[in-house]
């Protein structure tokens, strides 16, 4: 027999399901969301036909057989947290490279920069050249870049942090003054 209670059950959980990918606020604290997510995807192929009331359907011929199912693979997940030294489900490599990308997919601006930026000493780039830059370099990892609002609104304060440059509105490009900054250059 199974017995629940507060010592065999993790303290909080969230079954978070979508249709679309899904970001992840980080608020700087990668970690922290690296040991609390765990991500199961259906990778399936959709149904070719419909079925009408699917989900009463499998409850009245199946209901029985999904609960044992579910019981079953509660005393696995149960087992498995009591057997791992830390007291978490231990993920697979392949579960932890999902975390990791949906991690880095969801901080991808600060990694670009990171990645494709330098400091450089009379050097300038303007928004639009690291914005275009940004959103090539997202393709090439697999991931669907930010919202231009949410690249416009995070990018000076990365900036800062990265780079020790804030924004400047007299980046010269075609004889006009643009928003960009000063002493940074693409790799």
């Amino acid at each position: 027999m199974l017995r629940l209670n507060r010592r065999t059950l993790p303290s909080q959980g969230v079954i978070v399901t979508s249709n679309t990918r899904l970001r992840v606020r980080l608020c700087g604290n990668v970690g922290a969301w690296r040991r609390r997510l765990l991500i199961i995807r259906y990778e399936g192929l959709k149904p070719k036909k419909k079925i009408p009331d699917f989900g009463g359907k499998l409850a009245r011929e199946e209901g029985s057989g999904i609960l044992n199912f579910a019981i079953a693979g509660l005393a696995m997940l149960l087992k498995d947290i009591d057997e791992n030294e830390s007291g978490d489900i231990a993920l697979t490599e392949r579960q932890k490279t999902i975390v990791d990308n949906l991690l880095a997919e969801s901080d991808s601006l600060r990694l670009f920069l990171q990645e494709a930026i330098v400091a450089a000493e009379g050097e300038d780039l303007s928004v639009n050249e690291i914005v275009e830059a940004y959103a090539a370099f997202c393709p090439e990892k697999g991931w669907d870049p930010l919202p231009i609002t949410e690249i416009q609104r995070s990018l000076e304060g990365l900036m800062l942090e990265l780079f020790h440059v804030t924004k400047s509105h007299c980046i010269k490009r075609d004889d006009r003054s643009v928003r960009g900054f000063f002493g940074v250059r693409l790799k």
